[in-house]
């Protein structure tokens, strides 16, 4: 299983997870998944949507696996 999902990630062009998706995605790389990736898996970007809502450690390990990062969110929306 582990094989296929690495495959997959190789081929596609967009990856959508939750922060704690990104955190088993993570931690399936580490399990030994990278092997069949090469060696690791890198994202160009990385978006985390309702930015103002999410929690600063959650969005470490999304963080962590792109080259860049857009943060989208309404400061406004929890005034």
């Amino acid at each position: 299983e582990r094989r296929a999902v690495a495959e997959v990630l190789r081929h596609t062009q967009v990856v959508f997870a939750t922060c704690a998706g990104a955190a088993t995605l993570h931690r399936e790389i580490r399990k030994g998944a990278s092997e069949a990736v090469g060696g690791s898996l890198e994202f160009d970007v990385v978006i985390i949507d309702e930015a103002a809502q999410a929690l600063e450690v959650a969005c470490w390990i999304p963080l962590l696996l792109g080259k860049k990062a857009v943060l989208a969110g309404d400061h406004q929306q929890l005034a």
